[in-house]
């Protein structure tokens, strides 16, 4: 089992390993909210060597007795750090102690805090720490960061400003939905080249909105952390913080999404 705190996150580790398994008799299955629960259930009767999924949707399957937690001997949870918050924390210890007295858990983060490494060291046993510094990951291009200074008013004007540049392709965060749905509104009554991706969205609008931004349909991409954690978009060019980040962690997370590749950001 791979639990994942976004859809996108799941989507991506999903197409991932069905690249990795081609021509084998590993298969896969991607457990996530918003997709039609039947068809989930339906494939969970084949019997699947691997499930990715979210905390919402994998409890649910759980309570209904349709994912049976102690056939499951490996547990991985990408992007420890927001699944151990205290957001997802009761969902995700509870379907760890639900899986087979003999599993292996994994937490994997890049950033991870002392209390989220306290609450991981609980639900393991005899838990190896392996740290990969600076120097043994694969070289980045240059990130340039710099800021701009702006009333908080103006802030949608600049963001819609930005938008028409040619050749921008960024990814664009906001702390939370509400002031994310504002400025979404304002932005789609100018005709900015915006779009928007946040956790209440269905599955089959998430997809619309990110294939329209690899297209180039839309310039900038508006999220919130949440949405956009895990995302691996190519060619990003820019990161906007329109809100500062809460703390350093988020702020790596979020400009850690350009310059990757050799690339520049």
């Amino acid at each position: 089992l791979i639990m994942t705190p976004s859809q996108e996150l799941s989507m991506q580790i999903v197409n991932v390993i069905r690249e990795w398994v081609e021509g084998t008799s590993i298969t896969v299955t991607q457990l996530i909210g918003g997709a039609n629960m039947q068809r989930q259930i339906e494939r969970l009767k084949k019997k699947p060597t691997i499930v990715v999924g979210t905390p919402g949707r994998l409890a649910e399957l759980v309570k209904s007795k349709k994912l049976k937690m102690h056939d499951i001997r490996q547990v991985v949870l990408d992007e420890g750090d927001q699944l151990l918050s205290r957001e997802h924390r009761v969902i995700v210890k509870n379907l760890i102690e639900a899986a087979n007295p003999d599993r292996q858990v994994t937490v994997v983060s890049a950033t991870i805090t002392d209390e989220i490494e306290i609450v991981a060291k609980r639900l393991m046993i005899d838990p190896i720490r392996i740290q990969v510094t600076q120097d043994e990951l694969p070289k980045s291009g240059k990130v340039i960061h710099s800021y701009v200074k702006t009333e908080v008013r103006d802030k949608t004007d600049l963001l819609r400003g930005l938008s028409h540049l040619e050749g921008i392709r960024a990814l664009a965060f906001i702390n939370n939905v509400d002031q994310l749905r504002m400025k979404e509104m304002k932005l789609q009554y100018n005709e900015a080249p915006v779009a928007v991706l946040y956790s209440d969205m269905k599955k089959f609008e998430r997809q619309q909105t990110l294939e329209a931004f690899r297209k180039g349909e839309s310039r900038i991409l508006i999220a919130t952390d949440l949405a956009a954690r895990g995302l691996d978009i190519e060619g990003l060019t820019h990161v906007i913080h329109v809100d500062v980040p809460h703390t350093i962690e988020q702020y790596l997370h979020r400009s850690g999404r350009t310059g990757r590749a050799g690339n520049d950001g």
